[in-house]
């Protein structure tokens, strides 16, 4: 054979493997395009449409493998939540293989407008509820769970749903993310991965995320940070689905990076505690974040600028302006510093009015805070009914030995405190307004140097003091203390060595007891305690 015939095999070989790959191209052009532009592949994966749609508005592929959408939305729910994705356009690599184990695997995706909605169904919805969570296209508002019986939950031989995976995504203008009653609206960027196995397995990330800037809500009723800008990184870790309750997902959450916003503090104060009203200026805020798997580590720091606030919850109130800092000072465990001035702090007809520094120590737990080794100090005056009872540079320190909070019956505080004080004229002032006992006489005993020891517990309702044990420079005292607006109550054991004495107030009655005093003190104490806050 001479090279000249060679080459021209070697060309019509070539050119007959060109018009096959031509053709195989056109062929696949032509099925694919018919398969995407008519419903033959919405059909195939959206076989119910009550778990899984999968609908777009115009869909073409140019390549084999490469798919451009435009109008995507994917909509899918089972037993525990409903959710939806919304995408403008999307160009993506379609693993058809996965088709046929029923996951819809995309990879890489690049996208442009963004939506995502996802809210738990539950049979008990409050009409506040109902209004913060996301509507989802397609299912009936609340979203509650389906009639009848729960099913038990399927097992491998009979679990048939379809599963979304999306790999080395790029997500352009997200306008919205929606779970629950948090909202997310603005201008955002995400680049991550996304794994959902209905009612089996979740994986997200790690996804980076690019705000610039964006609305962060209660849903759509209440603005709890504008303007919130800066970069995070997010990982929900794999989480069996059919192990975890939904209110444990956090513990398998890790957050990463900086942020900066103007937060809307009465709104944020009424989404963190309903029962507490606040009324507060919007301050600038700005956050670096190492939390991983639920759990705040070092590196984690918040400071809010300065504002102005007013609160009350029951007979409790305080105003003032405030700025705070915290920290994580160890896994798990934040320290936080609030600083007040000009704060008119009142309780009942008893009030504050100065400045104050308060050092919070945090450890939370399921149902209880710890904020043992908490502490503040105070100077200032303290008054009753407006009538000042210390000079003005009278000052107060306090230190939480022990501290548990709880908000499973609304929130109670019970706390082992110390107590040190210039002197204890604002007991004195009580014992001289609420008794027989003239103010010259009170006034001669002397309480500078006032320590005292005791447990305090606080309701909204109310503010108990049991157990308390002081000592000042020419006194030694016991004391039990109860208010309840509009009624204060308590009684006071004096030791003054050769004198020993109770005095107290009840119903607004004074008392002076000089013989039996300890017994008649031991008996005002139980009374005030079984009144006062329950354990």
């Amino acid at each position: 054979m001479t090279w000249r015939r060679a080459l021209r095999l070697t060309r019509s070989t070539l050119a007959g493997i060109a018009i096959a790959v031509g053709g195989l191209l056109a062929l696949y052009a032509v099925a694919m395009n018919v398969f995407l532009g008519t419903r033959l592949f919405r059909h195939l994966i959206s076989y119910d449409p009550g778990s899984l749609l999968v609908d777009y508005d115009k869909a073409y592929s140019l390549w084999p493998g490469r798919i451009h959408v435009e109008g995507l939305v994917i909509r899918g729910r089972d037993h525990n939540v409903e959710w939806t994705l919304v995408l403008d356009r999307c160009d993506f690599g379609e693993h058809f293989a996965d088709l046929l184990h029923r996951q819809f695997h995309a990879g890489p995706v690049t996208c442009d407008g963004l939506n995502l909605r996802l809210r738990r169904r539950k049979a008990a919805w409050t009409a506040a509820e109902i209004a913060a969570t996301p509507p989802v296209p397609g299912f009936s508002d609340p979203a509650l769970p389906e009639p009848g019986p729960v099913p038990p939950p399927l097992t491998d031989a009979n679990y048939k749903l379809w599963s979304i995976r999306l790999d080395d995504v790029e997500a352009r203008h997200v306008r919205e993310i929606w779970v629950d009653t948090f909202r997310s609206a603005g201008d955002s960027e995400v680049l991550g991965r996304w794994l959902f196995r209905p009612q089996r397995w979740l994986e997200v990330g790690p996804a980076k995320v690019h705000v610039h800037p964006v609305e962060v809500g209660r849903g759509q009723v209440a603005a709890l940070a504008t303007d919130v800008r800066g970069t995070l990184e997010v990982t929900v870790h794999p989480v069996d689905l059919l192990a975890v309750r939904s209110a444990d997902i956090f513990h398998d959450v890790s957050v990463g990076g900086s942020v900066a916003a103007d937060a809307h503090l009465t709104n944020l104060a009424h989404a963190l505690a309903p029962t507490l009203r606040v009324e507060a200026s919007n301050a600038a805020l700005t956050a670096r974040l190492a939390i991983k798997r639920g759990v705040v580590n070092p590196g984690s720091e918040i400071h809010v600028a300065e504002f102005r606030s007013r609160a009350n919850a029951g007979s409790l109130s305080a105003e003032g302006s405030f700025l705070v800092d915290a920290l994580a000072n160890a896994p798990g465990r934040i320290h936080a510093d609030v600083a007040a001035r000009e704060l008119l702090a009142k309780v009942g007809s008893h009030s504050m009015r100065g400045n104050m520094n308060v050092a919070v120590e945090h450890r939370r737990d399921r149902g209880w805070t710890d904020f043992s080794g908490s502490g503040l100090s105070f100077t200032g005056a303290a008054q009753t009914n407006g009538k000042d009872d210390t000079p003005n540079d009278w000052w107060v320190r306090a230190e939480l030995r022990r501290a548990i909070f709880e908000s499973k019956q609304g929130p109670h505080l019970r706390a082992d405190v110390q107590l040190q004080a210039r002197d204890a004229s604002p007991l004195t002032a009580a014992v001289s307004r609420d008794t027989p006992l003239p103010s010259w006489l009170v006034n001669a005993v002397s309480t500078a140097n006032f320590d005292t020891r005791g447990e305090i517990l606080v309701s909204p309702s109310a503010i108990e003091a049991r157990a308390v044990d002081a000592r000042a420079k020419g006194v030694d005292a016991s004391f039990a203390f109860l208010t309840r607006a509009p009624e204060t109550d308590w009684a006071l054991f004096v030791d003054l060595g050769l004198l020993k004495a109770g005095v107290g107030s009840h119903d607004g009655k004074g008392a002076v007891v000089l013989l039996g005093a300890r017994s008649w003190f031991d008996e005002r104490a139980a009374t005030i305690r079984a009144a006062g806050v329950h354990d």
